[in-house]
């Protein structure tokens, strides 16, 4: 199974979170359930933190959702 990259963003700081996928479609959906639980957690924050950011990486480095 591919070893997708999953980047959260916050201004300058990046979490890194690699997790094995079938395919394109589950590393996009797996990367909108991490910013739900995220966005959850800090919604009464969120309107002050406009800097955040959410980007998933196919094992051959590209770019694909952000």
């Amino acid at each position: 199974m591919p070893t997708y990259t999953i980047h959260i963003h916050q201004g300058s700081r990046t979490n890194s979170h690699p997790v094995d996928l079938p395919d394109v479609d589950a590393a996009r959906r797996e990367a909108i359930a991490m910013f739900a639980d995220l966005a959850r957690d800090i919604a009464d924050e969120l309107p002050s933190h406009s800097d955040w950011r959410i980007e998933v990486i196919e094992p051959e480095e590209e770019q694909f959702l952000d």
